[in-house]
């Protein structure tokens, strides 16, 4: 145990360098905290989604599906090249909180349920 031990060692700094560096960056950040705002917005549709499902609406769920990929390809083109990574967070939150959004809204409607 004592030689694995002796084995294990810490990476050079250099090797590790570039990618600390990148994350440490308040530009670098606020993509991801975007994408964690849509992705929380879907967890809270995630149980109206399941609820559709098995409910025998599919055809709802497949609309919204195809309403979110046209959203989202559509914003895309345009926010990625003005904005970059940014934009691509803008992007695809937006479409994953439209879609949160119609699924709750439906889930309601078809099911008379409220979370």
């Amino acid at each position: 145990l004592f030689i694995f031990l002796l084995m294990i060692r810490r990476p050079p700094r250099s090797t590790l360098f570039p990618y600390t560096t990148l994350f440490r960056s308040e530009q670098a950040v606020w993509p991801f905290r975007w994408l964690l705002l849509a992705y929380l917005a879907w967890g809270l549709a995630a149980p109206g989604y399941a609820l559709l499902a098995m409910s025998g609406h599919e055809a709802i769920i497949a609309r919204v599906s195809w309403a979110q990929l046209i959203l989202t390809v559509g914003l895309t083109f345009f926010l990625v090249p003005s904005f970059g990574a940014l934009g691509g967070a803008w992007a695809y939150g937006a479409g994953m909180f439209g879609a949160s959004v119609a699924v709750l809204t439906l889930t309601r409607r078809h099911l008379a349920y409220s979370s």
